[in-house]
């Protein structure tokens, strides 16, 4: 695992930058000017880093020593300003008015534990680091990323936002911390598994010109179409055209459902998602558990959802295939009728794949032109239900098996 350092440091040492990577495991982000150290200071981005390093000579305008030296007490003025942050900060400087006896002690007492380390002294680089991956190891933030490195680290991906990797961080630490979490967190939830889904688009493992997948008025539609998909189901669109994987690339059926009451609960914020037929109610739920348990149980689906899909997608090295289904190949269905409704009409379950299944209806009208009752194994052709995705309407001829 990485910790990402913020530096100021006007001449940066590519040599360094490279040993603090491979040596401590420090990624040294670099900024040469005080300035764009207090707009990344001011900024959201701060809190994706894990300490701060600074050189006293942080460039502004000139190059004269008295106006570095204002520009990194600029900075570290502000540092002081946002001590609750907890980052660990450190100087490691070459400057003699700072590194001498006489100046450490007035220059270090305004942040308490801010230590100084000489560049003049061969032994100082390895031991600010030190001293740096010591104060990092102390943070709860720290010790969280690491617990759950391969989620993190398929956090950073570039199909997820900023803001999903801090919004899992603080609710895992509330969790931690024993604290009720705030800020209704299955919403959140739910944007990350949509950043996992516009991963799948990035590599291009799910192809964004498939229209069933991706023409759709609501987003929630498309990630309950792509979820459906890799989840090796049978998709339809309004006109009848049906969809499915050609290559059995799809997801364990464990996955499937946990993404499924992720989407749920994620749906009862009050919005129209689209996801609200997938029946999974926060309130229905907790009327016989805590809030507080059911957000504990969700975050670990979800952890267990990150980690799968940052295996599966390294794993998946070609495209997943998509075939159309014609209406004259591969509708074919057949199951044990189950019941007969009010209405006369038959149903059945079909057996897909990985334990999920296609509901199919049989009319009244068939039913007793074919005199099926209850417990009969039948097989017959298929269309899609021309309003119901997840209906599937039987058609002549119909076999008793």
């Amino acid at each position: 695992m990485n910790y990402k350092i913020l530096w100021l440091e006007n001449e940066p040492d590519d040599d360094l930058i490279e040993e603090a990577l491979e040596t401590h495991q420090c990624e040294l982000v670099n900024f040469d000017k005080a300035y764009s150290v207090l707009r990344e200071l001011n900024s959201d981005r701060i809190s994706s880093y894990d300490a701060i390093l600074l050189d006293v000579r942080g460039v502004i305008e000139s190059s004269t020593e008295a106006d570095t030296a204002d520009g990194f007490y600029m900075v570290r003025d502000r540092i002081i300003q946002l001590h609750d942050l907890g980052l660990p900060c450190a100087v490691f400087t070459a400057m003699p008015s700072i590194t001498s006896s006489e100046g450490l002690a007035a220059f270090k007492q305004p942040i308490p534990g801010m230590e100084v380390f000489s560049k003049l002294k061969a032994k100082q680089q390895d031991e600010c680091f030190e001293y740096l991956l010591k104060e990092i190891s102390k943070r709860k933030e720290t010790q969280i990323k690491k617990r759950y490195e391969p989620q993190f680290s398929f956090l950073s991906s570039k199909g997820f936002n900023s803001d999903d990797s801090k919004n899992l961080l603080r609710i895992l630490k509330e969790i931690d911390q024993n604290i009720l979490v705030q800020n209704e967190p299955f919403l959140s939830m739910r944007v990350i598994l949509d950043g996992i889904l516009e991963e799948l688009f990035r590599k291009n493992i799910l192809d964004r010109s498939e229209p069933i997948i991706y023409n759709s008025i609501k987003k929630a539609a498309i990630s309950q179409n792509c979820q459906r998909l890799i989840s090796g189901e049978i998709i339809t669109d309004r006109s009848g055209r049906s969809i499915k994987l050609r290559n059995g690339k799809r997801i364990a059926s464990t996955i499937s459902y946990l993404m499924r009451s992720i989407y749920g609960l994620g749906s009862n914020d009050g919005h129209n998602t689209g996801l609200e037929d997938w029946g999974f109610s926060i309130s229905e739920a907790t009327k016989y558990t805590s809030h507080k348990s059911l957000v504990e149980s969700t975050t670990q689906n979800l952890l267990v959802v990150l980690e799968y899909f940052s295996n599966w997608i390294r794993n998946t090295d070609a495209d997943i295939e998509i075939e159309e289904l014609k209406d004259d190949e591969n509708l074919v269905m057949n199951g044990l009728i189950e019941n007969i409704d009010d209405y006369g009409n038959a149903h059945f379950n079909h057996d897909l794949v990985n334990g999920k299944f296609q509901h199919v209806i049989i009319y009244k009208d068939m039913v007793e032109k074919y005199k099926i009752s209850k417990n009969d194994n039948i097989e017959t052709l298929t269309k899609p239900h021309n309003k119901r995705t997840d209906l599937t309407v039987a058609i002549e001829p119909i076999t008793k098996l």
